[in-house]
């Protein structure tokens, strides 16, 4: 598996007090997700779909829903510019793609239900990697205005819905393979061929137990990842076999603590950061990848993601908003206010 996170030697993270004046607030239970696009863009999406300025934290509506949860940023037509992919729809709904600078939507497909989606070149073709209702890994390629074709990569039947998207050649020929919920899949050696799917772990106790959160870079040999809806949730890095093909083994964090929804993760500064969405006794965690310790940075911070926006700083996005953080060269974390416009 050539994935990794960089375990470095991890900074202390203490937060600082008076938040009070370092989030924006929309309203209750009006975001569902998140993402970061090129830039400073921040998406996000719920009853509306919003793009906000990860410098100010100020937004303005591009879209009217409601969404589902998925949703991703990509850069399908080689612009430069993030467009962003979402379900509008309750339940199953249409996959849209809008791009900028007027947000004009085309509909991708009907009948979708997505916790995932991620831009993906597969065998030279440029597209996405949708996780559709749980079970089928398909892709999409853009083929001209309103032209859009699909491929079902996989079909996964387990007793869990599944859930996270990654890539990563795991098996060092060379070619992307893909990593999704409770298994990683084997690219053929030609498109034409099938993919074969083989298991990373056993998670698959309950429906909510594969619906994971992943996260590391496309060189190394670890991943990261986290039960996004199950409670109590694991939080674990799993490093790679000498065979692929065997299941990885897997080394528990913050073992001593009961944890739940992780729905926020991401590798800032050498340290692993984690958000449950548990409402008010929501927890934002450190964690150290060496010894799988955790801090508490905050509570009640009921996180649905965590976006980098620099080697220091980084967004939690909330159901009711976005806040700033900083982590501090003096090993402290802090709460940014909102920079003037």
């Amino acid at each position: 598996m050539r994935y990794f996170l960089a375990l470095l030697a991890p900074a202390i993270l203490v937060l600082a007090a008076n938040p009070s004046h370092q989030t924006a607030i929309i309203g209750p239970g009006h975001i569902k997700g998140a993402a970061k696009g090129r830039r400073d863009a921040i998406f996000t999406w719920g009853d509306r779909l919003r793009l906000w300025s990860a410098k100010t934290l100020t937004s303005r509506v591009i879209a009217e829903g409601p969404f589902g949860e998925g949703g991703c940023t990509a850069d399908l037509d080689n612009d430069g510019r993030s467009e962003i992919i979402t379900v509008r729809g309750s339940g199953l709904g249409r996959l849209l793609w809008l791009s900028p600078p007027h947000w004009r939507f085309e509909r991708i497909d009907d009948e979708v239900e997505m916790h995932d989606c991620l831009e993906a070149t597969l065998f030279g073709r440029r597209g996405l990697l949708v996780l559709q209702r749980g079970m089928q890994i398909r892709f999409y390629e853009r083929n001209g205005t309103n032209r859009w074709k699909s491929r079902d990569i996989y079909s996964i039947y387990t007793p869990s819905y599944q859930g996270g998207l990654a890539l990563g050649d795991v098996d060092g020929d060379g070619k992307v393979d893909i990593f999704c919920g409770n298994y990683w899949v084997q690219s053929p050696k030609i498109w034409e061929e099938s993919w074969r799917i083989f298991a990373i772990n056993t998670w698959s106790e309950t429906p909510e137990s594969a619906t994971l959160r992943i996260v590391g870079k496309l060189d190394g040999s670890a991943e990261v990842v986290a039960q996004a809806h199950a409670t109590p949730a694991r939080l674990a890095i799993f490093t790679r076999p000498q065979d692929p093909k065997q299941q990885l083994p897997v080394r528990l964090l913050a073992p001593s603590m009961t944890l739940t929804k992780i729905r926020g993760l991401a590798e800032l500064g050498g340290v692993i950061l984690a958000g449950e969405h548990n409402g008010a006794s929501s927890r934002l965690l450190q964690v150290d990848p060496a010894t799988g310790r955790a801090e508490t940075l905050a509570t009640g911070e009921d996180t649905l993601a965590i976006l980098p926006v620099s080697d220091r700083k980084f967004i939690t996005a909330r159901p009711d908003g976005l806040a700033r953080w900083e982590l501090q060269t003096k090993r402290r974390a802090r709460q940014l206010p909102s920079e003037p416009r």
